[in-house]
């Protein structure tokens, strides 16, 4: 049960008062504290005390104790009590529900900017993933893993070729400054209440679909994506990769008009994108997504960008499970059955078209290592292999 406006209101105002009183923790993690370990590095102790941690979760503490105690190294036990609950120790900085309603909301921050990543979000959850289980409570993993996916919808409506975000207007916290992006020229536009940045990256969509997928393969809550927005938000993902199909030219030569175009004021090459923002040609009709930006926020060469086909292939393919079975509920169960239904169909066509391109477009010969993965492509034959 959703706790009371009271409630929240207090609870807000007690957590306010206890975090007012512990420190940064960019400047607590750069200072030494005790107990040290025992080993040759007699390494600190970094976690912050108790009632400053953003989110206490007593799985993750039990681990914790049972892990480190079969770690025969003291170094090496004293790195894993320090960085296995990093997450929820200072990064979970918001969880509450949408305003009126019981729709859980997760604001995860990346680093120590106040503003949240799509991939960056659903990655900072994946180690706790082998304890997740089906839990109502708020104060759970499954809490924090639905809080986590309903933002991330509410995010990707709002701006879906966007990777990063404001926090939540629910969670009262003033947004980020982001210097860098003042002088970007992007399409389409969008809002700086609730974007932070806006470099558009394939696998930032593939992470939303992933953290979907994970929630759901340890839960089995078919009904919680019955409600809310995560099938819009689907849909909104699929909307946004076939767009992002668009070749550079058309068949007849004639330029094409780019669904996302991106430029910044910027001394690095890495921070914008060629030909007006359109980034670098790439060939009509091969069957890949293109993706503007890396997972790095640097900007591609040839963008089509392999790993992120690959992992949007794979994690369209394991939602489009989801999608189907919401499809097959009844409507008093989801009003929206019959869309999922067509829209399951859609997903599976398209992953099983990406891995045919990937296939085709994707695989290039190396003179040392026979045929490999490019990293990316142009569909013209040209190629960046980064690592090997």
């Amino acid at each position: 049960m959703k706790p009371s406006t009271t409630f929240l209101w207090l609870a807000g105002l007690a957590c306010s008062c206890v975090w007012a009183q512990c420190p940064d923790f960019s400047t607590y993690s750069q200072q030494y504290h005790a107990p040290f370990s025992s080993g040759r590095y007699n390494l600190s102790y970094q976690r912050p005390e108790p009632a400053c941690r953003t989110f206490n979760l007593s799985d993750v503490e039990d681990t914790i104790t049972r892990v480190t105690a079969d770690i025969t190294d003291p170094d090496l036990a004293r790195l894993f009590q320090n960085a296995y609950p990093n997450t929820l120790d200072t990064a979970i900085r918001w969880k509450g529900y949408a305003n009126g309603t019981d729709e859980e909301l997760t604001f995860i921050v990346t680093g120590d900017i106040t503003a949240s990543w799509l991939r960056d979000g659903s990655n900072q959850l994946q180690s706790y993933l082998p304890l997740l289980n089906a839990s109502s409570s708020p104060n759970s993993l499954a809490s924090l893993y639905r809080g986590l996916i309903n933002l991330q919808s509410r995010y990707i409506l709002e701006a879906p070729f966007c990777q990063a975000f404001q926090p939540p207007i629910e969670a009262s916290l003033a947004p980020a400054v982001n210097p860098a992006a003042s002088g970007d020229t992007v399409k389409p536009p969008y809002g700086n209440s609730s974007v932070f940045e806006c470099k558009y990256e394939l696998d930032s969509l593939a992470a939303f679909l992933q953290v979907s997928t994970n929630y759901y393969t340890a839960t089995n809550d078919i009904a919680f994506f019955a409600r809310y927005q995560w099938i819009d938000a689907v849909q909104s993902v699929v909307d946004v990769t076939n767009a992002m199909m668009t070749p550079t030219y058309t068949q007849n030569g004639s330029e094409a008009d780019s669904p996302y175009t991106f430029t910044r004021l910027s001394t690095r090459a890495s921070e914008t994108l060629e030909n007006d923002g359109v980034g670098n040609p790439v060939q009509n009709g091969t069957g890949l997504i293109r993706s503007a930006f890396r997972p790095s926020d640097d900007a591609t060469i040839y963008q089509f960008l392999i790993p992120s086909n690959m992992m949007f292939s794979r994690f369209l393919q394991s939602a489009a499970q989801i999608m189907a079975q919401l499809g097959a509920l009844p409507s008093d169960e989801c009003s929206s059955s019959e869309n999922a239904t067509v829209l399951a169909a859609e997903m599976i066509d398209l992953s099983s078209s990406l891995r045919t391109a990937i296939s085709k477009y994707g695989i290039v010969s190396s003179y040392d290592h026979g045929d490999i993965y490019a990293y990316e492509v142009d569909g013209y034959g040209s190629q960046n292999i980064m690592d090997e």
